[in-house]
């Protein structure tokens, strides 16, 4: 190397390394630089030598420091040393890294240090360093430290104590490595090895492990059961002191089969520890590492096992069978594993003996359907149920799919289950078309009915009219009898409507009851009001007996109270010619404390009922004299709506009779109990408050009628203006002034809705408008008072009109607005 410094520096300057011997033999790197001087005379080398022994050595360190940064950083090790004297600690880069700080900032002291571990860390990491700064030594400690960012690092801490030239602790060096990775393996190796040992020591068949010369290395304690062994006794053995199906040289087939294909499946015989011989199935697999693992199960359990599943399938199969709808327990790709297709003449012979697709055999098709419901319970494990119509032959179809799960909890397979309503749906819509047939034919029969009461009550309005307005005029005893009765037989023949009206309420379950308050004295005195004057005519005495302690006020419907009452009462008098009839009333105890029961009965001496005519008693149109000999009036409908009206106020009806002797009929009702500060309405209005004389208007397009309504109501001292319509009427109220007016329903040009409608728009007036009207109809089906009432009229007035029932209306409504 010199003389090569020496050749260049003849030419020009020369600089390089080269290496010098000193004389103890120790090498020195220099730097030489080398210059040829020319002054004068003989040409003379100028020589610089630089010693870089010191620059060679930084250089060594620097290349170490790097090397040994690279190799922390891959081993994922820090390095660290603690002066406790000066309470100084220095890192390296790594450590930083490893515990997730800034290597910007200081490193912490000692304090600091144990901060940066969690608190059970931190104590464990004190109490090894005082220890070994006490008494020397070294510590290795596993810690847990929480990163700034929430993550956590599992860390091995090393810690060694250097000693000053005295024997005291000086520095304490030491070392961090992240172990989070390893620590996370060998917790996953401890799950897999903890699984493992639960899946093998819970077997519920024998298993062995061994190694590839048959040498056992492990056995669940099933193994040492059927053997006869201890654990300890099996691991110091080997198959070939167990296994004696063969001979010694062929005893190792299975695990040559093992080594070539990884399986080996066969019946092997073993002995047993107290020279009993064991018959089992082995079913055994390859492993890693040369390891073997058998699985081995008796065959007489197998056997068993086999017999139960072949009587369960047989069970199976019979229960199948006996299910009138398809089954088909369906997999995951549409293929029926089992049905009972036996009996269903719908599925194709061809593909009975298959294992065909469920869309072959209910839609011969050839692709899975285009809404297929399996699909969706395979998913989600909910059960469906739907109606499905082939397109082909029209069939119905319904159709319950419900998931079979296996023990992951998982859908293996779905059970179809269905049925073919084919007869049924074409029976429903059968049934449809008869049910509408029937409510049509119902419809017709309540408008025949409605029509028919109306045309009916319409002249029967104008004759009890005419006999009425005939009774206030002056006539002979004989005369009067004859009004009288005829005047009864047309009130006959109006209770014989409504009977008709309400049989057929009940018949369309349209008979309803109310819930309000009235005073049940005043109900009990109008039905002794009404019937005293026809029981005296017969010489029958009519009581009534009412216990003290049924509440005055009571809430419920007062005048179907009264309609049954009236009923038993009148087919009371009607079967007695002597004796007497006792109504009487006694209260109930309560079932609960909202409602309040009372117990009535109707007891007469009359004819009494043969025994064997009281099951068809309550039966519509049915009476105890039958044929053309009839002892006595009537249709036969007054007890079956007496029935129906007391089920539906809550309450029952029975009879005790004795033929020749009388009857009694008990009945109950469930009435609610009125608040205590209300009051019923009094059916008594005062009329001093009332002007003697009202001017009233009349709507009514029937003559006859026109006429009795007319002189009904100025017998009873008012002024009346008749019109035949209801335009007459807006007409008739915009020329003069009225107090109320009478509005029949049904008129020609406009009809009494339509006006009542147009006199509240104030059409007649806006003074007017709010004038008293009432209905004066022969519309007396169920709704139509409510309908009236609904168009803006004060009251309701049927037909027939009586002239009792004209009096109380016009005196309610009128002392109502006077209020």
């Amino acid at each position: 190397m010199f003389a090569s410094l020496l050749k260049q520096a003849v030419k020009d300057r020369a600089k390089g390394e080269v290496v010098l011997t000193s004389a103890s033999g120790r090498q020195i790197p220099v730097l030489l630089s080398l210059s040829i001087l020319r002054q004068g005379g003989t040409p003379s080398i100028s020589m610089l030598v630089t010693d870089l022994s010191e620059q060679k050595q930084s250089e060594a360190l620097r290349r170490a420091a790097k090397r040994l940064a690279e190799a922390q950083r891959i081993a994922q090790v820090g390095d660290w040393a603690w002066d406790p004297q000066a309470d100084t600690v220095t890192w390296s880069d790594q450590m930083f890294e490893i515990l997730g700080l800034n290597p910007a900032e200081p490193v912490p002291d000692y304090a600091g240090q144990l901060t940066l571990y969690n608190p059970e860390s931190a104590q464990r990491l004190h109490e090894a360093v005082t220890q070994a700064l006490q008494h020397g030594g070294g510590y290795e400690l596993e810690l847990r430290r929480t990163r700034p960012d929430g993550s956590q690092v599992d860390v091995l801490v090393r810690g060694l104590v250097e000693k000053d030239d005295q024997g005291r602790p000086n520095i304490l060096h030491g070392s961090v490595q992240d172990i989070t990775d390893r620590k996370r393996v060998m917790d996953a190796l401890a799950q897999s090895e903890k699984k493992y040992r639960t899946y093998v020591d819970n077997s519920p068949v024998a298993v062995f492990i061994t190694n590839e010369k048959g040498r056992y290395l492990d056995v669940n304690p099933v193994a040492c059961n059927v053997l006869g062994y201890e654990r300890e006794e099996l691991l110091a053995m080997s198959i070939a002191e167990v296994d004696v199906t063969e001979s010694e040289a062929l005893l190792l087939t299975p695990f040559e089969q093992l080594k070539a294909s990884g399986r080996f499946q066969g019946e092997r015989c073993l002995l047993r520890k107290d020279g009993g011989y064991l018959e089992v199935l082995l079913d055994a697999v390859a492993l890693e590492d040369g390891r073997y693992m058998a699985y081995c199960q008796e065959i007489r359990d197998i056997k068993k096992l086999q017999n139960e599943r072949d009587s369960y399938m047989n069970l199976l199969q019979s229960t199948l069978k006996s299910i009138k709808s398809l089954i088909m327990v369906v997999d995951k790709d549409h293929r029926v594993i089992l049905s009972n297709w036996y009996d269903h003449e719908w599925v194709p012979n061809e593909i009975r003996n298959t294992r065909p697709f469920c869309y072959k055999v209910m839609k011969n098709l050839e692709n899975v359907c285009d809404k297929c419901h399996s699909v969706a319970t395979f998913s989600d494990g909910i059960i469906r149920n739907f109606e499905d119509r082939n397109p082909i032959n029209g069939s119905y179809k319904d159709i319950t799919v419900v998931p079979i799960f296996n023990k992951q909890n998982n859908v293996e397979y779905v059970l179809e289950n269905v049925c073919d309503i084919t007869k049924y749906k074409l029976a429903q819509k059968e049934l449809l078309s008869a049910k509408q047939a029937a409510e049509a034919a119902n419809k017709s029969k309540s408008e025949f009915l409605a029509n028919m009461s109306h045309e009916i009550r319409t002249p029967l309005n104008g004759i009890l009219g005419m006999l009425q307005l005939l009774q206030t005029t002056p006539v002979n005893d004989e005369q009067n009898l004859y009004l009288t009765q005829a005047a009864r037989s047309s009130r006959r023949l109006t209770r014989l409507l409504s009977d008709i009206l309400d049989l057929s309420r009940v018949e369309a379950e349209m008979l309803h009851v109310t819930m309000e308050v009235f005073d049940f004295k005043d109900v009990m005195d109008a039905v002794l009001q009404l019937f005293t004057p026809v029981a005296h005519e017969k010489n029958i005495s009519l009581e009534c007996h009412i216990n003290p302690g049924i509440l005055a006020v009571l809430k419920g419907d007062g005048a179907r109270l009264q309609q049954v009452l009236g009923n038993l009462v009148g087919n009371a008098i009607k079967f007695t010619d002597k004796g007497q009839i006792v109504i009487e009333a006694n209260p109930l105890p309560p079932r609960d404390h909202e409602e309040y029961r009372v117990l009535f009965s109707v007891t007469d001496t009359g004819i009494g009922i043969p025994d064997d005519k009281l099951q068809t008693l309550f039966k519509p149109f049915s009476q105890v004299s039958q044929g053309y000999r009839r002892d006595y009036q009537g249709a036969g409908l007054g007890l079956s709506i007496c029935k129906r009206l007391v089920y539906l106020m809550g309450g029952n009806i029975a009879v005790e009779s004795e033929f020749g002797i009388g009857t009694t009929i008990y009945f109950c009702i469930a009435f609610g109990l009125a608040d205590p500060f209300s009051e019923a309405i009094s059916t008594d209005q005062p009329r001093s408050n009332l002007p003697e004389t009202l001017s009233i208007l009349l709507a009514e397009d029937e003559q006859i009628n026109r006429l009795a309504t007319k002189r009904m109501a100025e017998k009873l001292g008012h002024r009346v203006v008749a019109v035949k319509d209801g335009q007459e009427a807006l007409d008739a109220l915009m020329a003069g002034e009225f107090e109320i007016i009478l509005m029949d329903v049904q008129m020609p040009l406009m009809d009494g809705a339509e006006a009542t409608k147009r006199i509240r728009a104030g059409e007649a007036g806006k003074d007017k408008a709010n004038i008293p009207i009432v209905a004066l109809t022969a519309y007396t089906m169920a709704g139509d008072k409510e309908k009236f009432l609904d168009v803006g009229m004060d009251g309701y007035l049927a037909k027939p009109l009586e002239m009792e029932a004209l009096l109380k209306v016009i005196e309610e409504i009128t002392a109502k607005r006077q209020a």
